[in-house]
């Protein structure tokens, strides 16, 4: 599904709001303390007619609203109220299931006819399923690798001072390495682990598998001998936007 430049796509999440207009995505950390100042100058300089918008974050969700009502003409929809009218996928074996990983699934249908799952790294990694019948099954989600690292480090301060290493393979042969095995090692295992799962539980022979998320890239790397098939798309999220945008905007 091709990104129309002249939409400013914007996905609201947990610790950032992340912005694609025009092939370029943006994100804004809630944690800086001019965010604000930058979102606002953001807005103020894009061209865009159009904003298409999810959020799992009513504050920052409601500061983005307010900037965006400063500029003339523009439209903005958001995705929760286009969802009852899409047809692309059946919500009715889920409840309560965020947006964010709804749009994975239908920017991923844009890719493959399902069954396929989803990978989502960021503050949590969720895994995400579709079945054959284009039905949203559910998923999984724990811990993301920074929340974890962030987590640790909160309860001890020596491990303020380390960074994770994505690249690393082998045991630790100290801290800092040994932080990065067990976090990045654990959650591609756990990744692989909840897949394998799905598999079983399903059926599921080859399913299609899409990562996506900051850092879903780099944990496919340490899993991709297992699953040469699955792709990894940072604008997936996005892409399921402009999907969903298109077909209830051509019914």
């Amino acid at each position: 599904m091709p990104l129309n430049n002249s939409i400013l796509y914007a996905d609201i999440g947990n610790s950032r709001i992340k912005l694609f207009i025009e092939g370029t995505k943006t994100a804004f950390h809630y944690k800086n303390t001019e965010f604000i100042v930058l979102l606002s100058s953001y807005i103020h300089k894009e061209r865009f007619s159009k904003v298409i918008f999810s959020s799992v974050n009513s504050n920052v969700e409601n500061i983005f609203v307010n900037l965006i009502k400063n500029k003339k003409n523009i439209k903005y929809i958001n995705v929760k109220d286009l969802l009852p009218k899409q047809n692309i996928v059946f919500l009715s074996k889920v409840e309560g299931m965020g947006f964010d990983r709804i749009l994975g699934l239908i920017g991923a249908t844009s890719y493959s006819e399902p069954p396929l799952i989803t990978v989502d790294c960021g503050t949590a990694v969720t895994i995400n399923v579709l079945d054959e019948n284009f039905s949203i099954l559910g998923g999984a989600i724990f811990a993301g690798a920074y929340t974890q690292k962030n987590t640790l480090s909160a309860l001890s301060e020596k491990l303020v001072q380390y960074k994770l290493n994505f690249a690393t393979n082998t045991l630790g042969d100290n801290t800092s390495n040994a932080l990065s095995f067990g976090i990045v090692i654990g959650t591609s295992g756990a990744v692989q682990k909840i897949i394998e799962n799905i598999k079983e539980t399903y059926n599921f022979d080859n399913p299609s598998i899409f990562f996506t998320g900051g850092y879903g890239g780099k944990i496919l790397q340490h899993i991709n001998d297992v699953y040469p098939y699955a792709s990894y798309d940072e604008f997936l999220i996005f892409r399921g936007m402009a999907k969903l945008y298109e077909e209830c905007y051509n019914k």
